[in-house]
């Protein structure tokens, strides 16, 4: 079961989030309806994000959070580290 928000961002454009029974949203839609991004549990328990609908030939990276439910680490779909340190609001260090 799909529910849905929506939210106004800056210079009237729309972003609309479909959940499906969790607390993440699984696609993100522009005010026109087409898919911007998907997001996917991944077999090891991560988060795959796709830009556009997930189809074989989209870019896929992963998510990784901590313990705490913030983004720790991204890796690219052959699962090297894209970026791998973030505070604790999911800003990244250097």
């Amino acid at each position: 079961m799909l529910a849905a928000s929506s939210s106004t961002c800056a210079a009237s454009q729309t972003t609309n989030y479909l959940y499906g029974g969790t607390a993440s949203p699984i696609f993100e839609t522009n005010g026109s309806g087409t898919i911007t991004l998907s997001y996917v549990q991944g077999p090891g328990g991560d988060l795959a994000h796709y830009a556009g609908p997930p189809t074989t030939s989209s870019t896929v990276t992963y998510q990784y959070d901590n313990g705490h439910g913030d983004l720790a680490a991204t890796a690219d779909g052959s699962g090297s580290a894209t970026e791998a340190s973030y505070s604790a609001g999911a800003r990244t260090l250097r």
